[in-house]
C-alpha cells in the first residue's frame, strides 16, 4: 500500500511538471455554413485542432480552401494532395463531371495526405492550488473591434463573478475552477484592455500552405508590449522562476475552431519560444513564454467560457483527450472538457472535470480499492469522491467516479459510474497523443456497454442505459491491464439509487487458466455483444475465429467484419489474427 500511494504521488507530480505539445481546442462539432465568392452556400464540417484541421462536405469529401475559395480534394497513389480545379457546390448543385471526380476519391488517402504541423510546446507551471492570479487581455485589431459592448466589464464578470449568468451561463471561469477544485484552486482573472492591434487579424491568423495559423504568437507580444506601461508583469511570476507564468488573450471576433473563417486565429496554448527561439521579451524581469487564447465571439453572440477553461486546463498542464491526430479512436466526447465537453450547452455549461483531471491536479484522494471483499459507495465526483485501482505497473491504474447530470454535469450523455484506465507514459504526454489510438489509449474510458458510438454515450456508464452491474476480469470491457493479466479482482452488483448514489462489491476473484486478454495489433478493432451476436469490426482484413469455453469452434474465417451468432449465453473465446480475448455473453 505504501509503495502505491508513493506512485499515485509521482504520478501527480509527473503530470503538474509535464510539458506537452501546443495544445488546442478541438473543432465544433456538426455542420456549419461556409460561402464562396460566387454566393454559394455549402454545409460542410470543420474537422481538427490547431495543429491539423480540414473541411468535409456534408456527405464526406474532403475540400482544399485556397484563398478562401473551397475546392475538392483528392490524393495521388504515392500519398501527394491534389486540388482538384473544381470549385465545392452542394450535391445537388454537381455536375456529372464532379460527381464522377468524387467517385474516385479515396476520403480517407486524401485527408492523410493533409500536412500536420505536430506543434509547439506549451508551458505547465502556473500553480494549480491557492489563491493564483492570472493576466487575461482583451485584444482587437487594425480592422476588427469587439462584438461585445464594454468588452473589459463583461469579461471581468464571465471570468471572475460568483454566480454569473451573462448569456444564460451556468457560472463565471472561476466558479468553475473553485467548485470543480473543491475549493483548492482559487484564480482570480485580471483583465486588461481592449487594446487594439498594428495590424488586420489576417496578419496573425492568416493560414500557411498547410492550414496553420502563421503569426499567433506576434499578436501576444504586441499586446503585451502596449500594455507594458500600466500591468507590473512581475506579479504573474507567481513561482518566481523568472518567467511569467501564462498570459492570455481574448481576441475580438470570431474564431477558427468555430467556423470564423481560415484567416481568423484558432484557440490554442504554446510558448513565444518555440516560435522565436532566438529572441527573450522581457517585461518588468519577468519572460514572456507561455500563453493561451480564445476568440470573443461565437455565431451571433458573445463565447461561453468552455473553450476558455479548455485551454485554461492545459495552462494548468492538462493533456487534450480527444486524438489530436484525428484517427479513428473513440475518446470521452461530452464527458471530459478536454474533449468536446467543452461545448455542452453553447459553451455556457461545460462538462465539469472527471476524477482524471481532479487527480493529475492533486485535487482528489481517491479511495484505494483492494481485493478485500467490501461494500463501496461512491457519492458525485462534484462531491470530491472516488476510487482507484492499482495494477502491477506503475503508473497504470482504474479511477472511478459517479457522474450525475447536476451542476456543471447537467448536460454530459448520461449518468452513472465511470471507469477511466489511465496508463501514464511520459513520451506520450510529452506529445500530445494521449488518445490517438484505438489499440492503446492511455486514458481510456471503458465504454460499459462496450459499444463504441456517439448515439449510445449514455451506455458508456455502468449500469448506465445498457444495465450493465458488472466489471470483472471476464467481462466486455475487462477488468485487466493492458498486459491482459488477471488481476483477481471483480466489481459486482453495480447499483445506482434514485438519488445518485453508486454502490457495488468488491471480491476477489479466483485463479483460472483461461486465455488472456491480449492487444490486436491493428488500428482499429472493435467488437461488440448485443443480445447473442458477438460483432467484429477491424480497419482490415484479419483471422477470426469463435470458440466456445470448451474450445469448440463455432466462426472461422478472415474479414474486416463479421457477424457471429452463438448458441446461447457463456464465455466465449474470440481470437483475432490469433490473439485471444474472452468474451461474455449474457
Amino acid at each position: 500500500m505504501k509503495n502505491f500511494i508513493s506512485y499515485i504521488c509521482l504520478f501527480v507530480a509527473i503530470i503538474a511538471a509535464a510539458s506537452v505539445k501546443i495544445h488546442a481546442v478541438k473543432a465544433q462539432p456538426g455542420l456549419i455554413t461556409v460561402t464562396q465568392p460566387d454566393g454559394t452556400q455549402l454545409s460542410v464540417r470543420l474537422i481538427g485542432d490547431e495543429h491539423f484541421h480540414y473541411f468535409l462536405t456534408d456527405d464526406g469529401y474532403p475540400l482544399i480552401n485556397d484563398n478562401d475559395v473551397y475546392y475538392y480534394a483528392s490524393s495521388t497513389p504515392d500519398g501527394k494532395l491534389l486540388r482538384s480545379p473544381m470549385k465545392a457546390l452542394p450535391a445537388s448543385m454537381r455536375s456529372q463531371e464532379a460527381k464522377k471526380f468524387l467517385q474516385k476519391v479515396d476520403a480517407a488517402k486524401t485527408v492523410e495526405a493533409m500536412p500536420r504541423r505536430y506543434g509547439l510546446f506549451p508551458g505547465s507551471s502556473f500553480p494549480a492550488k491557492g489563491e493564483q492570479k492570472a493576466l487575461v487581455i482583451l485584444v482587437e485589431f487594425a480592422d476588427c473591434e469587439f462584438f461585445t459592448p464594454d468588452a473589459n466589464q463583461y469579461f471581468t464578470s464571465l471570468l471572475n463573478a460568483e454566480g454569473c449568468d451573462l448569456d444564460g451561463a451556468s457560472g463565471s471561469a472561476r466558479d468553475y475552477f473553485v467548485q470543480n477544485s473543491s475549493g483548492i484552486f482559487l484564480p482570480d482573472f485580471d483583465v486588461y484592455g481592449p487594446v487594439t492591434l498594428s495590424q488586420p487579424v489576417k496578419y496573425y491568423g492568416g493560414n500557411d500552405r498547410w492550414g496553420n495559423d502563421e503569426a499567433p504568437h506576434k499578436m501576444i507580444i504586441e499586446a503585451c508590449q502596449l500594455l507594458d506601461s500600466e500591468v507590473d508583469f512581475s506579479l504573474y511570476d507567481r513561482d518566481g522562476d523568472g518567467t511569467i507564468d501564462n498570459v492570455f488573450v481574448f481576441y475580438a471576433g470570431r474564431g477558427e475552431a468555430t467556423s470564423g473563417g481560415a484567416n481568423t486565429i484558432w484557440p490554442h496554448s504554446a510558448r513565444i519560444t518555440e516560435w522565436e527561439p532566438m529572441t527573450e521579451y522581457m517585461f518588468d524581469g519577468a519572460m514572456l513564454d507561455s500563453y493561451a487564447c480564445t476568440n470573443e465571439q461565437v455565431g451571433n453572440h458573445t463565447c461561453g467560457i468552455g473553450t476558455f477553461c479548455h485551454e485554461f486546463s492545459h495552462v494548468l498542464g492538462l493533456p487534450d483527450l480527444y486524438a489530436t491526430s484525428y484517427s479513428t479512436a473513440f475518446t470521452p466526447g461530452d464527458w471530459s472538457l478536454l474533449d468536446s465537453g467543452s461545448y455542452n450547452n453553447g459553451e455556457k455549461t461545460p462538462a465539469g472535470y472527471s476524477i482524471f483531471e481532479r487527480y493529475a491536479l492533486g485535487w482528489i484522494d481517491p479511495k484505494v480499492i483492494t481485493g478485500a471483499e467490501q461494500e463501496i459507495t461512491l457519492r458525485n465526483v462534484a462531491e470530491n469522491d472516488g476510487g482507484i485501482i492499482a495494477t502491477a505497473r506503475e503508473n497504470e491504474f482504474f479511477l472511478l467516479e459517479n457522474r450525475q447530470q447536476t451542476g456543471w454535469d447537467t448536460y454530459i450523455p448520461g449518468h452513472g459510474m465511470l471507469v477511466w484506465h489511465v496508463d501514464y507514459r511520459e513520451s506520450v504526454w510529452a506529445n500530445n497523443t494521449v488518445n490517438n489510438s484505438q489499440r492503446h489509449q492511455y486514458v481510456d474510458l471503458e465504454e460499459a456497454d462496450n459499444i463504441r458510438s456517439a448515439f449510445t454515450r449514455a451506455g458508456d456508464a455502468f449500469p448506465g442505459t445498457a444495465g450493465v452491474t458488472e466489471f470483472t476480469a471476464d467481462t466486455t470491457p475487462a477488468l485487466r491491464p493492458w498486459s491482459g493479466d488477471d488481476m483477481h479482482l471483480a466489481l459486482t452488483g453495480i447499483t445506482e439509487t434514485d438519488d445518485g448514489l453508486i454502490s457495488f462489491t468488491v471480491t476477489r476473484s479466483s485463479d483460472n487458466n483461461s486465455a488472456s486478454i491480449s492487444t490486436v495489433e491493428s488500428e482499429e478493432v472493435n467488437i461488440s455483444v448485443y443480445a447473442r451476436t458477438i460483432s467484429i469490426r477491424a480497419s482490415e482484413p484479419i483471422d477470426i475465429a469463435v470458440l466456445n469455453a470448451s474450445g469448440i469452434s463455432i466462426y472461422s474465417g478472415k474479414s474486416v467484419s463479421t457477424t457471429v451468432t452463438v448458441p446461447g449465453s457463456g464465455l466465449y473465446i474470440v481470437t483475432l489474427n490469433g490473439s485471444p480475448r474472452k468474451i461474455l455473453v449474457k
